[in-house]
């Protein structure tokens, strides 16, 4: 398309922008001085003026919230049928590069090169974006404290349990992992320690929920050929 000799010009606008919205902690006003990130999407939907949009642009214009719409995605899909081991997979790949605090993910280039059609990325925003607008009323930076580094690599640690909870072949098992590790995304796109802090929690009690499930699913198989 017309991008292939505009991308490293756009790759680097965008990414300075990104730089300087989302670089490092803020103090107690960050809220105010901190874009929202359906702000930075509507930026990029407005500067669409490609055919193809690749991949590795829009992590780069999301910086360190790419984790958290990573995890929105993967988790939306961890809860559909047929495809919630491959969402687990995902989730688990990209939950370990922020438990050892990488600042971006990091994708295999086979995915991250990939280009999505621009038409197509822009239907999906403006789906997503007036339902994010409403979620960001509710969360937004909160107690930085407990959306730092060290809650942010439990974040990731508690992400990988989610992602393998996807995995377990027990029908709607898969529903509360998954909502679970929305909220943690929803935590991690605005930094917003309260949520964040429940999500922990609603993935901790998933997990254990998921192992109880498994162990039952065992037993009855068990006992049924036993």
């Amino acid at each position: 398309g017309r991008d292939a000799d505009r991308p490293p010009a756009l790759v680097l606008f965008h990414v300075s922008r990104a730089v300087m919205a989302d670089a490092g902690p803020a103090p107690s006003g960050e809220s105010a001085l901190r874009p929202h990130t359906s702000v930075i999407l509507r930026d990029l939907l407005d500067d669409l003026d490609a055919e193809t949009v690749p991949l590795s642009l829009i992590l780069a214009e999301l910086r360190g919230r790419a984790y958290g719409a990573l995890s929105f995605v993967l988790a939306l899909a961890g809860m559909l049928p047929g495809i919630s081991f491959i969402a687990g997979a995902v989730l688990i790949a990209i939950a370990a590069q922020l438990v050892v605090a990488r600042p971006v993910p990091r994708l295999p280039r086979l995915i991250a090169d990939r280009h999505i059609p621009a038409r197509l990325l822009e239907k999906w925003l403006r789906r997503l974006l007036p339902w994010l607008e409403w979620v960001e009323k509710y969360v937004r930076p909160r107690v930085p404290l407990l959306s730092g580094a060290v809650m942010r690599s439990l974040s990731g640690l508690l992400l990988i349990f989610l992602g393998i909870a996807l995995f377990i072949p027990v029908p709607f098992s898969q529903l509360l992992p998954g909502i679970a590790a929305l909220v943690i995304s929803f935590a991690l796109l605005e930094r917003d320690g309260p949520v964040l802090l429940i999500g922990l929690v609603l993935g901790l009690a998933s997990t254990l929920l998921s192992i109880l499930m498994l162990i039952a699913t065992i037993r009855g198989v068990v006992q049924m050929f036993g």
